[in-house]
């Protein structure tokens, strides 16, 4: 609310902004392109499987911000002073595997091409991710727990820049909009997850019960990434490489 009462497109909008500053800063660029044309973007298929995918992803991603500490300790023993000595590592090697995983994949783009450079990295961290939730499940380790943890936590971050990636790939002109509808789609599996995990826990008597269902679907993200194009751009905008933005259909 405060960014919409707050934010214009231009200076001139700007209740305060003199004639002088206007003057100064000059006239604004003209609009590359109108509105965007949700029905066709949200039946293209690329768009559709992008928004899958991180659907997908955010069943595994999202547990990890909102039940791991509650699991650690309840699932697996922990006390207080191992959670504050060991609960940081998922999120240390997730952000290292967040940095790698852009650097491979613009590496990989500039090897094998567009296409296996961001469906390579995203099948192989979504993978990994669900590769070590489901050995979470069979250890009761305490150390093995966190490392296991932490390297599918590192999984699915190492997929996060190309997931990212292939919304500006695909979307173009459009890329906010096709983030926002995959951001959107994985924010529906965060919610569900964050209520889901605690049910699961009560009917099944047991912590590990909900990991075995979320390596699953984990791995069906990273199946999905096969799906995806990050070479052919959406619907709504055809128009080849260079040439001026089309105006969205009504």
């Amino acid at each position: 609310m405060a960014w919409y009462l707050w934010f214009r497109d231009t200076p001139a909008e700007k209740p305060g902004v003199t004639s002088e500053e206007r003057a100064e800063i000059g006239a604004p660029p003209a609009p590359t392109h109108g509105g965007i044309p949700w029905r066709r973007l949200l039946l293209d298929q690329n768009v559709l499987w992008i928004m899958l995918m991180y659907h997908l992803y955010c069943w595994g991603s999202h547990f990890y911000i909102s039940w791991l500490h509650t699991f650690l300790e309840n699932g697996r023993g922990y006390t207080k002073d191992d959670l504050i000595a060991l609960s940081w590592l998922p999120f240390i090697f997730g952000a290292c595997a967040n940095v790698l995983g852009g650097l491979a994949s613009d590496f990989l783009v500039k090897r094998i091409g567009l296409k296996w450079g961001r469906r390579s990295v995203g099948c192989f961290g979504l993978a990994v991710s669900a590769i070590f939730l489901a050995a979470t499940a069979l250890t009761h380790d305490k150390v093995y727990t966190i490392v296991f943890l932490a390297c599918g936590y590192a999984g699915s971050d190492f997929m996060v820049p190309a997931a990212w990636a292939v919304c500006l790939d695909v979307g173009r002109n459009y890329s906010g909009a096709v983030s926002g509808a995959m951001n959107g789609a994985g924010q529906i599996a965060s919610f569900f997850i964050s209520v889901a995990f605690g049910y699961l826990v009560q009917i099944f008597h047991s912590y590990d019960a909900p990991l075995i269902p979320m390596a699953i679907l984990v791995a069906c993200g990273a199946l999905i990434w096969l799906k995806i194009d990050p070479t052919r751009e959406i619907a709504a905008d055809p128009r080849p490489a260079g040439e001026a933005p089309m105006s969205p259909t009504p």
